[in-house]
């Protein structure tokens, strides 16, 4: 299977062949609509949406991202014109189709998160009991080289997630756009431009689905104050969606990409933050920072060093103060020994949450090592070196600040075990 059009023409002659010739013509754009059901979604435009359909090289990714839902193919393909007691063989037609192409939907999220990550291959690892690492232990005892293979990952620079990520990007999908920039730097083999053959088969059949034309009526309908629900709306909103992609292109966005930086453009243009956080790191293009309200997935104490190294030291504090309220023992020395060394009450406030942390930062932290850097070997012997750091000093403060700021910290360290999604803001 070189790619999905692959699979909806031949999944478009089976199912044509369940519903009969006297039924309704079960279209190629019917096809994707039927898959996007079975995958539990309510469109293909929400598929496209939510993440790539590929197939999936092992089990515990099948597992994971290959669940199949009959029923609701079923009852889509009703909605299509398939006469009602030919629509469950359908979808089990269909379901049966896509296992044993082993697909599954890929969520943009897992693919960007193992991208940035450094990694070209996602894994899912496979829920252990006990009672499968004693009888693992067992087998390693008589044979130390038993230990079992790990699981195929599904690698992200294969030609087919290659071509799915360009016909993506293609469409205006900026994430796709960061997932191939991320590719193309790290050595992978990606053709500049849209693909013929099959892709320009699929844009065909893309024409023809019912959100096309419905999505057009659902959309005006909504521009003249008309309140849609259910796939109607989805419809509506892919519509506006697609509007939205074509004046983006004809403000010469960068749909077709060669380089890292091109694709890091495009992506950033079709509002990624994370393409324009690796722009500031590659290049120096330091847009990020101009940002109102970043989403991004990155370290915060990265970004705090990276605004530094861009010469935008004011955000600086902002992403350590971030880093700190997560618990990073580094971002809170930096800021009570620099950033704000001259105001007490956020240093002491830091100090107390370190401690709730477990963490005294006025205590010394020293070690001995080699001339080298590596920690001393008695062993080995030779010169002794100290390396390490001193506490830090924390400013004098009355009984009254030293209760407000333990508060603080209090506070922080109530809110820490939960993401409270605050985005820094310059100072």
């Amino acid at each position: 299977m070189n790619n999905i059009s692959s699979l909806a023409r031949q999944a478009q002659t089976h199912l044509q062949a369940i519903a009969g010739a006297g039924n309704a013509v079960v279209k190629r754009s019917h096809v994707y609509e039927l898959m996007a059901a079975a995958l539990g979604l309510g469109s293909h435009a929400t598929l496209k949406a939510h993440g790539l359909l590929c197939p999936l090289p092992s089990q515990p990714l099948l597992a994971h991202y290959g669940a199949l839902h009959p029923g609701p193919c079923a009852a889509r393909a009703e909605t299509l014109g398939v006469a009602r007691e030919r629509c469950e063989p359908l979808a089990q037609a269909l379901c049966a189709d896509m296992a044993a192409k082993a697909l599954g939907l890929v969520p943009w999220e897992d693919i960007l998160g193992a991208l940035l990550s450094g990694s070209r291959e996602l894994y899912r690892e496979t829920p252990r009991d006990d009672k499968y690492y004693e009888s693992l232990h067992a087998a390693l005892d008589d044979d130390p080289d038993a230990w079992p293979e790990d699981p195929e990952p599904l690698r992200l620079e294969s030609p087919f997630v290659c071509q799915a990520l360009q016909k993506a990007a293609g469409q205006g999908e900026g994430r796709a756009h960061l997932a191939l920039g991320l590719l193309v730097e790290r050595g992978a083999r990606v053709d500049a431009g849209h693909q013929g053959g099959d892709d320009a088969e699929e844009d065909a059949d893309m024409d023809d689905l019912p959100d096309s034309r419905a999505g057009l009526y659902g959309y005006e309908r909504q521009q003249k104050g008309e309140v849609l629900t259910g796939v109607e709306l989805e419809w509506a909103e892919d519509y506006a969606e697609r509007v939205q992609r074509r004046a983006a292109a004809s403000r010469d966005l960068a749909t077709r990409s060669s380089t890292a930086r091109d694709h890091f453009n495009a992506a950033a243009a079709l509002g990624q933050h994370d393409a324009l956080l690796l722009l500031a790191d590659r290049y120096g293009d330091d847009r990020f920072f101009d940002l109102q309200a970043p989403q991004v997935r990155a370290d915060p104490l990265w970004i705090a060093d990276l605004a530094q190294r861009v010469g935008r030291y004011e955000w600086a504090p902002a992403w350590l103060a971030l880093a700190a309220e997560r618990g990073d023992m580094r971002a809170m020395r930096e800021l009570m020994e620099s950033w704000q060394a001259g105001d007490p009450v956020k240093v002491w406030t830091w100090f107390h949450y370190a401690r709730l942390l477990g963490m005294d930062l006025t205590q010394g932290d020293y070690r001995a090592i080699h001339g080298d850097g590596s920690s001393y070997d008695d062993d080995v012997g030779g010169p002794m070196f100290v390396d390490g750091m001193d506490g830090v000093e924390l400013p004098a403060v009355d009984e009254s600040v030293r209760q407000e700021t333990l508060r603080a910290a209090q506070s922080l360290f109530a809110r820490m075990k939960g993401d409270n999604g605050l985005l820094p803001s310059a100072q």
